[in-house]
């Protein structure tokens, strides 16, 4: 699995993605972010894959299973390249500098993008973006508007497993 382009999209259908356990639950995971994306975006995102956002405990779970953890001080922007973050000359930067630290094969990358989340209060927010401790950098308090977006937010697609209870166990 790759990185690929500025907006990375999921290969295969979501019930080929790996799958992590959360709090007993099993989730599809998508194995890179949609990037760059804007908070008002997020809801159509997810239900345009039939997923949905993932709570800030999910991420948190997610970030343990990863098999690559990117370190985000790799990507923190530099004001004197790009003074504007929201730009696609920022954003082919960031789809580079991804790219040559990903390994060819993967399961689950992390550490490339700040996470949009479903907090516990219930909002949406950005959350992540973990320093390699597993410390998130962000909380969950942004100032940026709903349509704001730059090359470091991004949503990781989930889709809870859904188990098949209808066969019946044969004796």
């Amino acid at each position: 699995m790759s990185y690929v382009g500025t907006v990375s999209t999921p290969k295969g259908p979501v019930e080929s993605w790996p799958i992590v356990e959360h709090d007993g639950d099993l989730w599809h995971v998508a194995p890179v972010y949609l990037a760059p994306v804007a908070r008002a975006d997020v809801e159509g995102l997810c239900d345009a894959w039939g997923c949905e956002v993932p709570t800030s405990d999910l991420v948190d779970a997610i970030w343990q299973a990863a098999d690559v953890k990117l370190s985000p001080n790799l990507f923190f922007r530099n004001p004197k390249t790009f003074t504007n973050m929201a730009t696609l000359g920022a954003y082919e930067s960031q789809r580079r500098i991804i790219e040559a630290r990903l390994p060819e094969q993967f399961e689950i990358a992390v550490g490339m993008c700040k996470d949009f989340a479903r907090l516990p209060d219930g909002r949406t927010d950005l959350y992540g973006w973990h320093h390699l401790n597993g410390e998130p950098i962000e909380h969950g308090a942004t100032s940026h508007n709903a349509t704001y977006v730059d090359y470091s937010q991004g949503i990781r697609l989930v889709r809870r497993v859904q188990l098949d209870t209808t066969r019946a166990v044969s004796e």
